[in-house]
C-alpha cells in the first residue's frame, strides 16, 4: 500500500511539472548550453509567457556570444516588446560593431524607433 502511495504521489510531481515547466524544452536548452532553469520556466506558464519564443532567443543569442538573462527578456516581452526582433536587431549591431545594449534597443523598439 505504501509503494502505491509513494508512485501515486511521484505521478502527480511529474504531471505538475510536466504542465508548469516543460520538460523537453528545458532540456534543449541545456543542451544547447543556455541555462533557463526550471523555476523560470515555472514562472514563465504562470505569467503566460510563451516558453518557445524566449528559450529560442536566448539560444540564438547564446550562439552569437551575446549575454542575455531570461528574466530580462520576460520583462520586455511583458512590456510588449519583439524580443525576437530585438535580439535580432542587437546581433547585427554587435557584428556591426556597435556598442548597444538589448535593454536600449527594446526602449527605443517600444518608443517606436527606427
Amino acid at each position: 500500500m505504501a509503494i502505491l502511495l509513494i508512485i501515486i504521489i511521484i505521478l502527480i510531481i511529474a504531471i505538475f511539472f510536466w504542465y508548469f515547466a516543460p520538460i523537453g524544452l528545458w532540456y534543449e536548452a541545456k543542451l544547447s548550453g543556455v541555462e533557463p532553469g526550471i523555476m523560470n520556466m515555472a514562472k514563465m506558464r504562470l505569467q503566460k509567457i510563451p516558453h518557445q519564443i524566449i528559450i529560442s532567443t536566448l539560444i540564438k543569442s547564446h550562439n552569437s556570444n551575446l549575454k542575455q538573462d531570461v528574466n530580462e527578456l520576460m520583462k520586455a516581452y511583458l512590456a510588449g516588446v519583439n524580443i525576437e526582433k530585438v535580439t535580432d536587431t542587437n546581433i547585427r549591431a554587435i557584428n556591426a560593431g556597435l556598442d548597444i545594449y538589448f535593454n536600449v534597443l527594446a526602449k527605443f523598439y517600444l518608443a517606436k524607433v527606427d
